[in-house]
């Protein structure tokens, strides 16, 4: 961690949905449908940040804005309701998870996901952006418990992660703290160019956690 200190301080994460967690009904129902919603979005690596009723207002004056995730429209007070009828004139607008089909709507509305992980259902992803420079921390879940003293890992092999970048990529590479996963600089592909590109690269083996980081090319490189 002190060696790649920069990697983890001043890198705010991305996110390619709010989701609406209403205070005030924390003292009307002993369960947080939110959490379970929260719960499903991070098992699909899709990118959310939180925001509560007192963050409303200042997101529906954003412009764009990712699209705004609610557990259920009756979540949202009658003092909100000019805020959102703001927030549903203008794309993406709102999603309620109480409806079936929430999620594929969803996934509908996020033209360009700032993650994807093929072939890993046990791998979490978490998107960084530090300038130009895109961060990407993987988890893996796959390990059990045996003992107080003993875990057992499986690590996950050969799989895809396609990330969402703002600039030109020169280079990628992975870092890792486990003696057996791989580190060191990666092979990619770059798909697009400029604020449409995107980077697919496969992880041959991660063990516990990693950290993928993927760097513009110069400024001179861009133009060519």
């Amino acid at each position: 961690m002190r060696e790649n200190e920069k990697l983890l301080n001043d890198a705010p994460f991305r996110a390619d949905v709010s989701l609406y967690l209403p205070f005030q009904r924390w003292v009307k129902t002993d369960q947080c449908a939110t959490s379970a919603v929260a719960a499903a979005l991070t098992k699909e690596n899709i990118q959310y940040r939180v925001l509560s009723e007192d963050d409303l207002d200042e997101f529906a004056k954003q412009t764009p804005r990712p699209v705004l995730l609610v557990e259920s429209r009756s979540a949202f007070t009658s003092r909100e309701q000019p805020a959102v009828a703001t927030i549903d004139k203008q794309p993406p607008g709102i999603i309620a998870a109480d409806q079936p089909d929430w999620l594929q709507q969803l996934r509908h509305k996020i033209s360009r996901p700032s993650v994807t992980v093929t072939d890993a259902p046990n791998v979490r992803a978490v998107v960084h952006d530090q300038g130009d420079r895109t961060i990407v921390h993987l988890y893996n879940l796959n390990i059990q418990r045996l003992s107080s003293f003993e875990d057992k890992v499986t690590p996950a092999k050969d799989f895809t992660i396609s990330v969402a970048t703002p600039q030109y990529v020169a280079t990628a590479r992975i870092l890792t703290a486990d003696p057996g996963g791989t580190s060191g600089p990666l092979k990619f592909l770059g798909l697009g160019a400029g604020n449409g590109a995107t980077v697919q690269a496969t992880i041959p083996r991660l063990d516990i956690s990693a950290i993928v980081v993927i760097e513009p090319a110069s400024n001179d490189l861009q133009k060519q």
